[in-house]
């Protein structure tokens, strides 16, 4: 076995092995988002579990820098998808000239429930399924995740079975930060904004981004080459099958080290761990419920790829649960502001005085005293007369 695999061999098997983008609409029979067909509108995209498809991602060159930017892992000029590029960021949401239109890539959704949601219609060939491969799942894996994030089903993912209609309902979890908190130290408030922790391979920084970034130069250090889903530049070598083993552990020794490290540090201390990857200071989590019912389709028989073969249906429909949400926010708990209206009030009570007080002190230990003093000697005097 090769210890490095040929830089531009694995993605054409890959390629050969997987959905051919000339062949979605055998797949990809029904989407609708907003009224609107979408189904031209998935491209492909290389991850560890070979080319899948996504929807409102930004194109390869929005997300990878420029060192990074290895052509035969940008598929969509293989495929000839014209995928936008960005006018939204997590920090500082749409642009301004993006505000007034729905247009704008990503697209937006127009509200909360099944109606303003996505739904689609997917085949699976029967004889397409090697129970084999990875695991005997039968269906397909769904992830969801913030445009600019790699999607990395090795991490999480939602199973989509067969012959199955299945509503995704969703509800984020948006956590933003004061702008006040630029002022602390990243480890004080536990979070990078997006210019603070530059990435070698990514213009877009999110803690998964970081991670897969940690994760890539460690394995590099490693096994002096990388799996094929990992950014690099053209001269890092591909790690072939006599690796596999070898990257493999390098994975569990960086969540090792990550591990030892939180735990070991001191009570207070607030220390970089190895990856260094704090949380964006604004992030997006999508939780999602599932509720599935039994599907059946009366179009059961297909003619594929001039073969009569048998194929199995999923329809599904994703969609946010409500038309609103609630965010956190990071924010300064005891300010500088209000540490000097505290300390001022304190030096009041127990030190300082007011000019009123001095006012009132005036009056009564000289005016008043000398008012009731003159008004006591003429009442001696009064008393003296008499």
């Amino acid at each position: 076995m090769d210890d490095n695999a040929n830089a531009y061999d694995y993605v054409d098997v890959l390629d050969g092995l997987g959905i051919h983008f000339g062949h979605l609409k055998d797949i990809f029979t029904d989407c609708e988002f907003r009224g609107k067909n979408i189904c031209g509108l998935f491209y492909p995209f290389l991850t560890e579990e070979g080319i899948c498809f996504t929807f409102n991602s930004p194109n390869f060159t929005s997300i990878y820098r420029e060192e990074s930017h290895f052509t035969e892992l940008d598929l969509s000029d293989k495929y000839h998808v014209n995928n936008e590029s960005l006018s939204w960021s997590l920090d500082e949401g749409f642009h301004r000239h993006a505000n007034s239109t729905l247009e704008h890539y990503p697209y937006r959704t127009m509200g909360g429930g099944i109606r303003a949601g996505i739904s689609m219609k997917l085949r699976n060939v029967k004889i397409d399924f090697d129970s084999t491969c990875r695991s005997v799942f039968d269906g397909f894996k769904v992830l969801l995740h913030t445009p600019g994030e790699i999607p990395r089903l090795s991490k999480k993912y939602i199973q989509v079975p067969m012959n199955q209609h299945i509503l995704i309902s969703v509800k984020p979890t948006v956590m933003t930060t004061s702008k006040n908190l630029q002022n602390y130290p990243p480890h004080t408030r536990q979070c990078f904004f997006e210019h603070e922790r530059y990435l070698r391979f990514f213009k877009v920084y999110t803690q998964a981004n970081c991670e897969l970034e940690c994760l890539t130069n460690y394995t590099l250090s490693k096994c002096n080459c990388v799996t094929f889903s990992m950014p690099r530049n053209t001269a890092t070598p591909v790690c072939g099958p006599a690796k596999i083993d070898c990257y493999r552990r390098a994975e569990f020794e960086v969540m090792s080290k990550e591990f030892h490290e939180n735990i070991d540090q001191p009570e207070g201390c607030i220390l970089k761990t190895v990856c260094n990857c704090l949380p964006s200071c604004t992030a997006i989590l999508y939780n999602s419920e599932i509720s599935t019912t039994k599907f059946t389709d009366d179009n059961t028989t297909n003619t594929l790829s001039s073969k009569q073969t048998t194929s199995q249906m999923v329809f599904f429909r994703i969609f946010f649960k409500e038309n609103q949400y609630i965010a956190s926010k990071r924010s300064e708990l005891f300010g500088l502001t209000d540490f000097l209206a505290n300390v001022g009030g304190l030096l009041g009570l127990f030190l300082g005085i007011s000019a009123i007080g001095v006012a009132e002190l005036a009056y009564f230990f000289i005016i008043r005293f000398n008012i009731n003093l003159c008004y006591r000697i003429s009442v001696v005097e009064e008393h003296s007369g008499e």
